[in-house]
């Protein structure tokens, strides 16, 4: 309920969008949407000032969100990617949906108007 979206902040170009993301009407970050030939991208940006909104919506008080702040470099320690580690098998599968049926091989992709690279996709 104290999150809100705010207007378009602007249509950056056709077919992408921008929207403030509010809490307790503060920005904490931006909603981005951009809609391709193969889905839609949405993504979040988040503001630098963020942090200190989110604080401050749960009473924390000034001596705790400092100690959080000093303390990032831990917090990242956690989240940074092993990039030796194995890796998941991917699988394609197509179907087809006028025929109701799944294909036995995955079709080669094509390109569109709206500057859809499928060659970025495999």
């Amino acid at each position: 309920e104290r999150f809100t979206l705010g207007p378009c902040l602007n249509e950056t170009a056709p077919f992408e969008s921008a929207r403030a993301l509010l809490l307790d009407g503060h920005e904490v970050a931006i909603w981005r949407s951009k809609m391709t030939s193969s889905y839609d991208r949405n993504w979040i940006e988040v503001l630098p000032e963020a942090e200190d909104h989110i604080f401050r919506a749960m009473n924390l008080s000034q001596e705790a969100s400092d100690a959080y702040k000093n303390r990032s470099g831990m917090r990242t320690a956690f989240l940074r990617i092993d990039k030796n580690a194995p890796r998941p098998s991917i699988r394609e599968h197509a179907a087809s949906l006028t025929e109701k049926c799944w294909l036995e091989k995955v079709p080669d992709p094509e390109g569109s108007t709206l500057g859809f690279q499928a060659e970025l996709w495999r």
